[in-house]
């Protein structure tokens, strides 16, 4: 026969281990429901980027030039200048940050005459600026020109 003492011991170590697997099973089941919940949300996420990407919708700035005019001055061939005009529009939906204008322009014997580049303010969504500017070379005259804008987001 069992004692007495220990049955009841048996009993409150059976009840206390039931209370702790219950325990455990309610909180797995609960980390697992909150798990599968985010795991839901980043897929949406992840749905709606993709939706944004394919309607090219993300917000970005995007420049480009229009009318851009490139003048060779050598009304002083001691201080010749290429005159740069035109406008920078940023054709976007959001601001673009550091924007900078890269000019190129090669002489007629092929060498490079100007590689530099001016900086130029951001530029919101749905605007432009007015670009005129100068850039002083030496030597022969200059042949082909070239300008590219580059911003930071």
């Amino acid at each position: 026969m069992v004692n007495r003492k220990v049955a009841i011991a048996l009993a409150i170590l059976c009840v206390a281990s039931l209370v702790a697997l219950n325990f455990s099973v309610i909180t797995y089941y609960t980390q697992v429901t909150n798990k599968n919940n985010e795991i839901q949300t980043l897929n949406n996420q992840i749905v709606s980027l993709q939706t944004q990407l394919a309607n090219g919708s993300l917000p970005a700035p995007k420049l480009i030039s229009i009318d851009m005019q490139f003048t060779d001055n050598r009304s002083d061939s001691n201080a010749p200048f290429l005159q740069v005009t035109g406008y920078i529009c940023n054709i976007g939906t959001s601001t673009a940050n550091s924007c900078v204008l890269h000019v190129t322009a090669v002489r007629a014997d092929n060498s490079t005459g100007i590689d530099t580049t001016k900086n130029l303010d951001s530029i919101a969504a749905g605007t432009y600026t007015k670009v005129d500017f100068q850039f002083p070379y030496s030597g022969n005259p200059l042949t082909t020109f070239n300008s590219t804008v580059e911003w930071l987001t």
